[in-house]
């Protein structure tokens, strides 16, 4: 305005003044500062893995955090139905890679297992209405005295169930004091599935009456990756990992798809 009004031409009639002087003034002063602060802020909520992923990826890319970094701060803003899946899995999940690609498994199958319960319950409506009433045992039932902290194996059990069982309890040793990742389980070696990171007590294995493994726990973890110090990703790493999302991306389209197909049916 100061330059208009003593007469002279703004920016000098240059575009690439123009750029120069609106970078100067609107722009981010630190990249890495604002791509640190973003990511803090970034979870996954309602969205799929995958796109999550994407997000994360291009944030990350500007961090400087290191590999290790990033896997970690990953899977801390994984929705909590995933992060449950992730605990009983036996797929490596140390790197980011590998955990992005195990979360995108698990969040297909989630939306699936979704999809099917929804169709159950609409037959289960349909089919409850033209049922005659079922009389009422008039004797009183009284449950059996048992442990709070105990799992029944008696009946036929679903990931649901377990879950829902397992609510505010610690997926290590199924205490409410702490969660998992606070009980220091780490080392703990199931005596029913053999798997490290969490007690007989709360085995899901054995919640959902599968037969008790005779693996050695030993061959369930590989040797711990080295601390990797905090660096900028290199091109050749974002290029891997962006193609790995935009692979994803697809096939979490096509489920998409499917799924509305299968709702439009019924």
């Amino acid at each position: 305005m100061e330059e208009i009004t003593q007469g002279t031409t703004p920016f000098k009639s240059s575009w690439t003044e123009f750029r120069t002087q609106f970078k100067a003034r609107f722009e981010t002063v630190n990249e890495a500062v604002d791509a640190k602060e973003r990511l803090r802020t970034l979870w996954q909520g309602s969205i799929t893995v995958p796109e999550y992923a994407a997000q994360f990826n291009e944030l990350s890319t500007h961090t400087g955090y290191s590999k290790a970094d990033l896997r970690d701060r990953f899977y801390e803003h994984l929705a909590d139905s995933i992060k449950d899946e992730l605990v009983h899995t036996a797929r490596p999940i140390a790197s980011l890679e590998d955990l992005i690609t195990v979360s995108s498994d698990i969040d297909v199958r989630v939306c699936q297992r979704r999809a099917k319960r929804d169709r159950q319950r609409g037959r289960t409506a349909t089919t409850t209405v033209t049922k005659p009433a079922v009389p009422l045992h008039t004797t009183p039932f009284t449950p059996p005295t048992r442990d709070p902290n105990a799992m029944d194996i008696d009946a036929t059990r679903t990931r649901e169930e377990f879950n829902r069982l397992m609510r505010g309890k610690c997926y290590g040793c199924g205490s409410t004091a702490h969660v998992k990742k606070d009980g220091g389980h780490d080392r703990d070696i199931c005596g029913y599935c053999r798997r490290v990171g969490h007690r007989k007590t709360v085995c899901m294995d054995k919640f959902l009456k599968k037969p008790r493994s005779q693996k050695l726990a030993a061959t369930e973890e590989g040797p711990e990756e080295p601390q990797v110090a905090a660096s900028t990703s290199t091109s050749a790493d974002a290029g891997a990992t962006n193609a790995l999302i935009a692979q994803l991306m697809e096939q979490q389209k096509a489920l998409a798809d499917q799924l509305a197909s299968l709702q439009k049916s019924f």
